[in-house]
């Protein structure tokens, strides 16, 4: 289950790149300006925040997990 939350956020930010790329395509513009057209301005800034906020995200999850307690009545630990 953490696997599956880590590959669909690493996914996720990778989709972000990707974007920002076809928004570059269609409006001509260049790397590594990132201001004049208002398509390409919204898809970076949704780029940028992602990452932003993965720099937090993934050192918590890790802290998460490291400090999870197995369920009552659960076989196995949770992080197995």
């Amino acid at each position: 289950m953490i696997a599956a939350v880590v590959v669909l956020a690493t996914l996720f930010i990778a989709y972000t790149f990707v974007i920002v790329g076809i928004a570059r395509g269609k409006t001509r513009i260049n790397a590594p300006a990132v201001t004049g057209h208002p398509t390409l301005e919204r898809a970076y800034r949704v780029q940028l925040n992602t990452v932003e906020q993965a720099i937090m995200f993934f050192p918590l999850l890790r802290m998460g997990i490291a400090n999870a307690r197995p369920v009552q009545g659960c076989p196995q630990p949770c992080c197995a």
